[in-house]
């Protein structure tokens, strides 16, 4: 169901958005501050253990571990995007008078607007904040800048 004047978009995604997106999920967590911080912190105990001398080796290992994650981060995104983007089934986002309805080639999800607290667009996503689930993210192609600020304005609205 779709109000008049809401919006409405079909997305359908390509091989080459599976690379951009996956792309974009490393910068996000090469971004957050516990991967800064963390990161940093191993730096240090790893030269720590390297000026200490012997049988440093195991735990320098153990810390370099850190530095791994946004590799690791990008290849498994990039792996799933492919999987769930090689269908070539369109995503759409329906936006109702109390509910936003999200498909996907795996299922519809419907979220509430009266569960809504924030959304918050991050480059190629959209993280939508809920009371009840935590946070949902999509993509940014199913909720543009003029949707973003539909939904704000729907935030906390009727059930």
């Amino acid at each position: 169901m779709q109000v008049e004047g809401a919006p409405h978009h079909v997305w359908t995604p390509g091989r080459a958005d599976a690379e951009r997106i996956a792309r974009a999920s490393t910068v996000l967590v090469l971004r957050r501050p516990q991967w800064i911080i963390t990161t940093v912190l191993c730096l240090a105990l790893g030269a720590a253990l390297i000026a200490l001398g012997d049988g440093a080796t195991p735990y320098i290992v153990i810390l370099v571990l850190p530095l791994l994650l946004p590799a690791l981060t990008y290849v498994v995104a990039r792996r799933s995007l492919r999987r769930s983007f090689a269908s070539g089934a369109p995503w759409t986002s329906t936006f109702g008078p109390a509910t936003m309805t999200i498909g996907s080639p795996a299922g519809i999800s419907t979220l509430n607007y009266s569960d809504m607290t924030r959304v918050l667009p991050r480059g190629p996503f959209v993280t939508i904040f809920m009371r009840t689930a935590g946070r949902v993210s999509t993509f940014a192609e199913l909720v543009p800048p003029g949707a973003v600020g539909f939904l704000r304005g729907r935030i906390g609205g009727p059930a």
